[in-house]
């Protein structure tokens, strides 16, 4: 139950820092043709791939898919972090960050 209410605080921070820093983050990258990328290709992502994770969950063990998702969901935040271009950014943020959804 730790784990899981630790990966919910991931999630919400990811969440918080990205919808108020995103003006910020578009402005800084010249990517406004990619703005709505941002949470649109997120949720789509995520509404793909929990089930399928959920699914993977069941047969192989929660445990497994939690950390896998946690170091995948850092190792993204640490590529968001260096991205100098908005489309970079786009893709690793959905790419990763949706897997680590599931």
């Amino acid at each position: 139950m730790l784990g899981i209410g630790l990966v919910n605080i991931l999630v919400a921070l990811d969440q918080t820092v990205v919808s108020t820093a995103l003006p910020s983050i578009v402005a800084e990258l010249h990517g406004f043709e990619y703005y709505a990328w941002i949470p649109s290709a997120y949720l789509l992502a995520s509404v793909v791939t929990v089930p399928v994770f959920d699914r993977l969950g069941d047969y192989f063990g929660c445990k497994r898919f939690v950390i896998a998702a946690v170091i995948t969901f850092t190792a993204a935040s640490m590529l968001c972090g260096v991205a100098n271009d908005m489309l970079f950014l786009v893709i690793v943020r959905e790419g990763c960050r949706a897997w680590a959804a599931g």
